[in-house]
């Protein structure tokens, strides 16, 4: 059954989603242009009469650039959205700051994604084994730091702080005691162990009803009535292993050396390779983006796929001091 879709909205918290897009916004401006009526009759015959209503097909054309199917929406740093792609690169740590890998996606693809399949495709093209792999915030997905730490490879990177995200109490204010698998709260009280959410990777501890709501601290702690609940991740031991690396003087020195090593290469992509602007030509899509990254890659990987920072270990592989990773905005004009 085909549904579709109508431009009504209903108040929220006395505001209307209406009045939070601003009137410049890129889809105002797209379906005041666009009509998409026809969408609808040329698909109906694909819908069953009965059913519950589908997202309202029109929709699906308006994610997409009419001229570039592959390219996806990105935020601009001035504001405003643009159709466009990511450059990502993983950069050997060494003097050299070798391009191990490149790789170009649509805007909508977050570095943390492909991530990983970068990394254990530079180790084996190159028959590399890391010490370590270097990033920002953005890479510290649980997923990827408990893979790159299986491998006995250091996960230097930021952990979100999710205290900043709540104007109660954080997690940080409560202290754990694994070995009676319970939380206590500033105040001294217990939450115990509720349930374990494995489909959200984390385990759910909650205080006693009674307990919170006669605690002087609840307006500051929780607005519930049912108790004050902490989530636990199941791949905390990691996390608490990466967060010990915060305090080492080689996490500092691999960030520091990322920021003056690693980020310039992406200046020098667009100011010397054309990164900044890949022009779209013909029916090609992703290409001169990709034309880009290979030329970048060639300047900084020179054939012998070697750098001065690696040295041979007992085992015959190549070892690194650490890899970097990053991508950039590729964006496109038509």
């Amino acid at each position: 059954m085909m549904g579709t879709k109508a431009r009504s909205f209903a108040p929220l918290c006395n505001r209307s989603i209406e009045d939070l897009v601003p009137p410049d916004n890129f889809y105002r401006h797209l379906e005041s242009k666009l009509d998409l009526g026809f969408v609808r009759d040329l698909v109906r015959s694909t819908y069953r009469e009965c059913g519950r209503p589908s997202v309202d097909p029109r929709v699906f054309f308006f994610e997409a650039s009419a001229t570039d199917p592959d390219a996806a929406l990105m935020a601009l740093k001035k504001g405003g959205l643009h159709f466009g792609y990511h450059d990502h690169y993983a950069v050997d740590g060494g003097k050299a700051r070798i391009i191990l890998e490149v790789l170009v996606t649509p805007a909508d693809v977050m570095e943390n994604q492909p991530f990983l399949d970068m990394l254990w495709r530079s180790c084996f093209r190159w028959q590399l084994r890391p010490d370590q792999v270097t990033g920002d915030t953005t890479y510290g997905t649980v997923e990827n730091i408990v893979d790159v730490e299986d491998q006995q490879i250091h996960a230097y990177v930021p952990l979100p702080d999710f205290d900043q995200r709540t104007p109660f109490y954080g997690a940080s204010r409560f202290t754990y005691d694994p070995e009676r698998d319970e939380f206590r709260c500033p105040e001294g009280q217990v939450l115990r162990r509720k349930t374990a959410k494995y489909t959200e990777g984390v385990v759910v501890y909650q205080a006693e009803a009674a307990t919170c709501n006669a605690c002087p601290l609840k307006a500051a702690c929780t607005e519930s009535s049912q108790g004050r609940q902490v989530r636990r991740s199941l791949a905390a031991e990691y996390l608490d292993r990466v967060r010990a690396y915060h305090e080492t003087a080689a996490y500092e020195k691999a960030m520091a050396k990322r920021n003056v090593g690693v980020e310039p290469l992406f200046g020098e992509a667009k100011d010397w390779h054309g990164l900044r602007w890949a022009w779209r030509l013909s029916a090609m899509t992703t290409w001169p983006c990709r034309r880009v990254g290979a030329r970048t890659w060639r300047t900084y990987t020179p054939r012998s796929g070697r750098s001065s920072s690696r040295h041979r270990t007992a085992a015959g592989g190549r070892r690194l001091r650490g890899a970097g990773m990053r991508p950039r905005s590729c964006s496109r004009r038509d």
